[in-house]
């Protein structure tokens, strides 16, 4: 994978292997358009996914809930104090020649703004209950699923083989020809992505809106017309 402050290279090569790894039954035109598609793709929401980190690390866990705690007691410390002081504080703050209830009016709203930033500071970073853990695969996979529905109009969809409990299917293959693109890694850490975002999608349906977000950037590219 190119370094995260640099955007993954589709280039001609790379982009054959992909559309080899398709059907024969997709679209004649979309195919054409795809590597416009994987281009933007880079350019954009994948350039943003690349540059979040594997996990939420203990440090910036630390460092969000210290401003929770922060924003607390200063919360606090404005209930202690009583009318006067207000009005006393909201007379230093007072500019020249400005109304003197402007600073009063923030002071009062001041509250509400700590109390929802300490709640929202304590929950950031809390992983939910089946989030995926690694976020970043996570809508890796959700984007390449939204890419391989419009190409094919079928469903993406995580196929293992009775038999052999081998993974398998047209998606895992469009996938992993992707896949050393974005990650440069062969197809490691695929499998176990293609599980999180499954298991996610049948449990939330959740759904990458890439696909329709570059429509409406680019008109003129005609990308749902057949």
């Amino acid at each position: 994978m190119a370094p995260e402050d640099e955007t993954p290279k589709f280039t001609g090569r790379g982009v054959r292997l992909i559309a080899d790894s398709l059907c024969n039954a997709v679209d004649t035109r979309r195919r054409e358009l795809l590597p416009r598609i994987l281009a933007e793709w880079g350019r954009t929401d994948l350039r943003e996914h690349l540059q979040m980190r594997h996990e939420i690390t203990p440090e910036r866990r630390k460092r969000v809930k210290t401003v929770g705690k922060c924003a607390q007691k200063l919360l606090e410390a404005l209930c202690a104090i009583d009318v006067q002081d207000r009005y006393g504080i909201a007379l230093k703050m007072r500019s020249e020649g400005t109304k003197f209830d402007g600073p009063v009016k923030r002071i009062d709203d001041e509250g509400d703004f700590l109390t929802t930033l300490a709640e929202a500071a304590l929950q950031t970073w809390k992983r939910g209950p089946g989030q995926p853990r690694n976020i970043r695969t996570y809508l890796v996979m959700k984007d390449v699923a939204a890419i391989f529905e419009w190409l094919t109009n079928m469903e993406a969809t995580r196929q293992v083989d009775r038999k052999s409990g081998v993974e398998t299917g047209p998606f895992l293959q469009f996938a992993a020809a992707i896949w050393p693109v974005v990650f440069g890694k062969a197809d490691d850490g695929l499998r176990a992505a293609m599980r999180n975002w499954s298991s996610y999608r049948k449990r939330h349906g959740e759904r990458s809106v890439l696909i329709a977000n570059i429509a409406m950037r680019h008109p003129t590219w005609g990308i749902f017309e057949r």
